[in-house]
């Protein structure tokens, strides 16, 4: 399960590089392309993190319990984000109504804030840790 998270953390950050170099203007079947990839990749990671943190979780440890709850709230916020998104872009593309591709690129930038932030919980994972690295290998500390 391990292996799979950091392959599909792989995959989404290299379709990120695709999105944020290629427009859709440019390419747009790259473009769509890139995109499902981080999407599905995004999600899977997500998915495959909250299991994995759930399982090794202290419950004595604050800061993982606040990392596992951020998570899951920014999982689901992602989700529903994502859905709305969709939604929106079929509607403006369907129908051409006034302000839904808006609300369509206010959900996107929701969606891809919760996805930063769902990164930035590492903060939490690691809070108790101190990392050194030298000419020796990479040494681990627990601090607390």
């Amino acid at each position: 399960m391990i292996n799979a998270a950091i392959a599909l953390y792989y995959i989404e950050n290299a379709s990120l590089v695709g999105i944020s170099y290629i427009a859709s203007i440019e390419d747009r079947k790259v473009h769509e392309t890139c995109f499902t990839f981080f999407t599905v990749s995004s999600l899977l990671y997500a998915i495959l993190t909250i299991g994995l943190s759930a399982s090794v979780t202290n419950p004595n440890n604050k800061y993982e319990k606040r990392s596992l709850k951020t998570k899951v709230f920014l999982f689901l916020t992602n989700v529903t984000s994502l859905v709305t998104a969709v939604y929106c872009f079929y509607r403006h593309n369907k129908y051409c109504e006034p302000y839904v591709y808006t609300f369509f690129a206010l959900f996107e930038y929701v969606f891809v804030l919760t996805n930063m932030g769902f990164h930035l919980t590492a903060y939490w994972d690691f809070y108790t840790y101190e990392f050194n690295i030298g000419p020796e290998m990479l040494q681990k500390t627990r601090l607390i």
